[in-house]
């Protein structure tokens, strides 16, 4: 038995799976091309152009050396090129992009197996293990180190991990076909694997457009509402403090004391500025002195109006140093030494009192040399209760430390609120620290920002960012107009902490559903194999010869209606086999038979022996009921029964037993007529069937004819007592043997006629050569007259002899005499 494999030589078979690989990777090399390309457009930066040298570099090493080399067979060559190109690639990148090492140790873990397991030599795959997971060690250190010319770029992390994804698709793909035709197990295997793969796949994606995008939204709008929140609290810390002074300045202590000061100055400006001038130099010299005895210095520090000061900041502690000037900028009272009297000359106040039409001001945060802190200056116009005109300016350092706890408030590990303060130089205010913030980088946020909630590499870090301006619902414009500008940043890993953990949870899921699936699809595999594996090797021990051997049926399905139908079939096999065996035995006999037939049949040259011999040895050996041998009258239109087996063959032979050959109820006639032979093994029910009494027991029957020189010369015929005993292979048996039969007949025939013929010569031979011994006509005569009748066997012969004489008149002959004998 012949067994067809399909799968193809070993080293073959490594090729063309080396080949697939190196093809899947340039191919997926050319998107990471694109995608690099695409940044170098858009963004024009220089990692952008690197990263796309980079993949350049990387394919063309794939195309030009990789590929041409494992197609030539030098899988060395070539795998060593695609896991070089691969980890050099990723390492390089790695330090392009924030976060993308992480990416390339997945693209190494996915590809590097694939190049080591289905393109390297087996000899070189230490090595090459060994150089990947270096290779995965300097990805992680670039992400640890974070080198701070590495940049953000939310496209490279959404498109690279989809990319690798794409390419570890690809392989097992491409992988799976190659073991699909091996054995119906891995088709199974393969089969259940893929289609759970799709499903949980199909499932995951569905989760992560889903679930993933609900839950970013639901996070930015967290962040957005924390971030506003943030600047509506800076807002209303503000607004409040402005409404409080604003109360203040109602007070009717200060406006008393305030128009009390405007009245103590003449009405000359030039006065007025000597005054004050002298009272700023003399209170500047108590303040180089740090005396708050002086009189004048006493004097605001003590008044009434400084007392109800007092008492607002024990109300309002974060309000530091509170103090009140006249319409002059000259000092009414206070609640701490200032480090001038005169205060018309500072921005502040000019802010404030605005031309005479007033303004609420609000400074940048400075660190006020009064208060010995970092504070915020409010000053606002003191007016008149009834004519609302400007009579003097208050103004208070408010410290900033009061904001701290509104921006001191964290979202999650890392998220943190700071707050942009800019002027001629930009500040940030953090952690309760006043510091100038790079001008070029706050417009970077600005720009960045300006869309709502970003990722940029914020600080060195890749953070997820939102900016929002300070601005007072109730239109404030001493606040609207100060630009401050609140922005929350945090680490991306720490925003997207609960993105991050749906995506564990559902690869967690798929993987061990994936497992869960591999498991059961083994088992399941390995029970509907087995019996197919059993039955296999059923069929190759049968086919080896042991036709003993059965599969097992261990089920009623359909696997097990196949294992019982083959088994019913070894058995007739077996059956045939067996049988077949005592036919060959039974052919090979019968052949034996006509051997020694033919052989007997050529050694006798006597005829009549021959046919006798021929029917009384094919019965015997044969083990017939009767055979005899018809031949064809020398007219063609009988066949006369020349001899046949036992008693009744001699029988009929004697009575001259003859059938014509155009009779249609004749077995043997029919056989002569269509010149082949014929058997019919139930005569009782065969229409051309002649019974012979002297065979009644006849119920089987052949006819042969018997062809020499191509002519029918007669017909074999034998009988058998058993119904069904002739075969096909019968046929041919006694066909064979006829053509023998009628060989030896021809040649017992010629040989007779040459028998006859040399006897006949070799009698005119001797009756010539007596008669010329012969001394007389007479004697010769005598001679002649007595040999020839000794020759045919005559008891008597005689001859007359006419002589013409030579001038008979009437032309008769003349007797002359007689001889007798």
């Amino acid at each position: 038995m012949m067994k067809t494999m399909h799968t193809l030589p070993p080293r073959e078979e490594t090729l063309r799976q080396a080949v697939l690989v190196s093809q899947v990777t340039a191919v997926n090399t050319v998107f990471f091309i694109i995608l690099g390309v695409y940044l170098a457009l858009t963004t024009g930066t220089w990692q952008a152009f690197a990263f796309s040298g980079i993949a350049i570099a990387a394919e063309t090493a794939v195309i030009v050396v990789a590929l041409p080399s494992i197609q030539r067979g030098q899988l060395n060559k070539g795998g060593w090129t695609l896991l070089g190109s691969a980890l050099l690639a990723t390492a390089l990148i790695s330090f392009l992009y924030v976060s993308i090492g992480y990416v390339a140790v997945a693209y190494n873990l996915v590809a590097g197996f694939f190049f080591i397991r289905y393109v390297l030599p087996r000899e070189s795959r230490r090595l090459a293990m060994g150089l990947t997971v270096v290779e995965m060690v300097i990805s992680i250190a670039a992400e640890v180190l974070n080198p701070a010319w590495r940049q953000v770029s939310p496209l490279m992390l959404n498109i690279s991990p989809i990319l690798t994804a794409t390419l570890g698709t690809a392989f097992i793909f491409t992988v799976a076909r190659q073991v699909w035709g091996r054995s119906m197990r891995n088709k199974l295997l393969v089969s259940f694997i893929g289609v759970t793969l799709a499903g949980t796949g199909v499932l995951a994606v569905y989760a992560y457009i889903s679930t993933v995008g609900l839950l970013r939204q639901s996070i930015e709008n967290e962040i957005y509402q924390h971030t506003h929140g943030v600047a509506d609290q800076i807002s209303a810390v503000l607004n409040e403090q402005v409404d409080v002074l604003t109360a203040l300045s109602l007070n009717r202590t200060l406006q008393y004391f305030v128009e009390v000061a405007n009245r103590s100055y003449r009405d000359d400006l030039i006065s007025i500025q000597t005054t004050l001038g002298v009272r700023d130099a003399r209170w500047r010299s108590a303040d180089a002195a740090n005396n708050d005895d002086d009189p004048l210095v006493r004097e605001y520090l003590r008044n009434a109006a400084a007392v109800e000061l007092l008492e607002f900041q024990k109300s309002f502690p974060n309000h530091v140093e509170i103090f009140i000037t006249d319409v002059y900028g000259g000092l009414a009272g206070t609640t701490n030494r200032t480090s001038d009297y005169y205060q018309a000359d500072e921005g502040w106040w000019q802010a404030a009192y605005n031309n005479g039409a007033g303004a609420v001001y609000i400074s940048e945060p400075e660190f006020d040399e009064s208060a010995g802190t970092l504070a915020v200056l409010i000053a606002m116009p003191i007016r008149d209760r009834n004519t609302g005109e400007i009579t003097g300016i208050l103004r208070t350092t408010f410290q900033t430390s009061a904001l701290a706890p509104t921006l001191q408030e964290t979202v999650g590990n890392t998220g943190v609120t700071d707050l942009f303060i800019p002027g001629d130089t930009v500040h940030l205010y953090r952690n309760g620290k006043y510091e100038p913030f790079d001008s070029e980088t706050f417009e970077e946020i600005l720009s960045t920002t300006h869309l709502g909630m970003t990722e940029m590499n914020y600080e060195g870090v890749h953070s997820m960012v939102l900016r929002v301006p300070v601005q007072n619902p109730e239109g404030n414009l001493a606040i609207n107009k100060l630009g401050w500008m609140v922005v929350f940043h945090q680490d991306r890993s720490d925003a997207l902490a609960p993105i991050s953990a749906q995506i564990r949870g559902a690869f967690i899921v798929i993987t061990v559903v994936l497992v869960m699936a591999i498991g059961v699809a083994s088992v399941v595999s390995l029970l509907l194999v087995r019996p197919i594996l059993q039955l296999t090797q059923t069929a190759g021990e049968i086919a080896g010869g042991n036709l003993n051997s059965r599969a097992k049926t261990v089920s009623d399905d359909e696997i097990g209606v196949l294992a019982a139908t083959f088994n019913d079939m070894t058995s007739q096999l077996q059956e045939t086999l067996q049988g077949l065996e005592q036919r060959v035995a039974a052919r090979t006999r019968d052949l034996e038979i006509v051997a020694e037939v033919g052989t007997t049949a050529a050694t006798i040259l006597d005829s009549k022996r021959l046919l006798q011999d021929v029917t009384d040895l094919t019965k015997e050996r044969f083990r017939l009921y009767h055979s005899h041998i018809y031949l064809l009258d020398e007219e063609g239109k009988n066949l006369i029964l020349a001899a046949g087996a036992g008693e009744p063959g001699r029988s009929m032979v004697s009575r001259g037993h003859s059938i014509p050959l155009d009779r249609e109820q004749s077995l043997v006639a029919r056989a002569a007529r269509e010149r082949k032979g014929i058997a019919v093994n139930d005569v009782t029910q065969a229409p051309d069937f002649l019974p012979n009494p002297l065979l009644p027991d006849t119920r089987a029957e052949l006819a042969v004819p018997m062809i020499a020189a191509g002519k029918v010369i007669g017909v074999f015929d034998i009988q058998s007592e058993q119904i069904g005993r002739f075969t096909d292979a019968d046929i041919n048996i006694q066909t064979t043997l006829a053509a023998q039969l009628a060989v030896a007949i021809q040649n017992a025939r010629s040989f007779e006629h040459s028998k006859r013929q040399a006897e006949f010569q070799s009698l005119v031979n001797r009756i010539g050569s007596r008669i010329q011994r012969a001394v007389s006509i007479e004697e010769a005569l005598q001679t002649a007259v007595r040999e020839l009748g000794t020759a045919i066997g005559a008891a008597r012969v005689r001859t007359a002899i006419a002589v013409r004489p030579e001038d008979d008149s009437n032309g008769q002959p003349e007797r002359a005499g007689q001889q007798g004998a």
